[in-house]
C-alpha cells in the first residue's frame, strides 16, 4: 500500500526527538484501517474540513465525524503500547 503521507523534506533544525515521534506516529496511523488513515491525514495533514472530506470519499459528513472519533481512539491506544 502507498504511503497516504505527502513526501516531506527533513528540517536540520529538527530535533532527533522531534523525527523519531514524528515516525511513530506515521507508523501508528499506517496501522489503521484505510478509512481511517484517510480521514486522518486529510483533516491533519491536508486541513480539509469535514464536508470537504466526506465530499472527496462520498460518505456523509456524520460518517467522517465517526471515523476520525474512532481513528484516533485506535491511535491513542497503539501510541501508548508504542511509549510502554
Amino acid at each position: 500500500m502507498k504511503t497516504p503521507f505527502p513526501e516531506e523534506p527533513i528540517d536540520p533544525s529538527d530535533s532527533p526527538d522531534n523525527l523519531e515521534i514524528r515516525s511513530k506516529v506515521r507508523d501508528a496511523i499506517l496501522k489503521l484501517p484505510t478509512n481511517f488513515q484517510q480521514v486522518i491525514v486529510m483533516r491533519y495533514v491536508d486541513d480539509l474540513g469535514y464536508e470537504a472530506i466526506a465530499a472527496q470519499l462520498h460518505v456523509p459528513t456524520n460518517t467522517v465525524g465517526t471515523w476520525l472519533s474512532r481513528a484516533l481512539k485506535l491511535l491513542r491506544v497503539i501510541l501508548k503500547d508504542l511509549a510502554d
